[in-house]
């Protein structure tokens, strides 16, 4: 992939997933604060927590915008499935193994404030690799289906 087009993608990426992530951030944040003042102060339980806040920030995000794109485009149903196939297995893993270990570690070793911030960072990168992955792939059927209706 030439350098331009790398860059072109990568703002792609940011502009598919950047607010999003933002509001995961967020909910990493509130998950982990209320968790400790409800809860208890066990780290794991709280990275849990954490990691669950943000996937609720995250995938609400997600959620609105695909679902009022939708509309203009197909089916609930079929948006629903897009982005199940797109974040769906990546997810699984995500949320109930690595990032709840990465924020668990991250804020053993640089603090509470600090910590959970890099725990999601470090979630995020094997999150992505699989997402990226599936939406690329699912762009590039839909644009060679796209070629051939207007090919026939």
């Amino acid at each position: 992939m030439k350098l331009k087009g790398l860059q072109a993608k990568t703002r792609e990426w940011i502009h598919r997933y950047g607010y999003a992530e933002i509001m995961g951030i967020v909910g990493a944040y509130v998950g982990y604060f209320l968790a400790l003042f409800f809860l208890a102060d066990l780290p794991l339980l709280l990275a849990y927590v954490s990691s669950v806040f943000e996937s609720l920030g995250y995938y609400s995000t997600i959620l609105i915008r695909e679902l009022s794109k939708s509309k203009k485009q197909h089916s609930t149903l079929k948006t629903l499935f897009h982005l199940l196939t797109e974040f769906g297995p990546s997810e699984f893993l995500d949320t109930l193994i690595l990032r709840p270990l990465a924020i668990d570690f991250s804020v053993a070793y640089f603090g509470v404030y600090f910590g959970v911030f890099m725990g999601k960072i470090l979630g995020d990168v094997a999150f992505y690799i699989p997402v990226i992955l599936s939406y690329e792939l699912r762009q590039h059927f839909y644009r060679k289906k796209e070629t051939q209706q207007k090919e026939t």
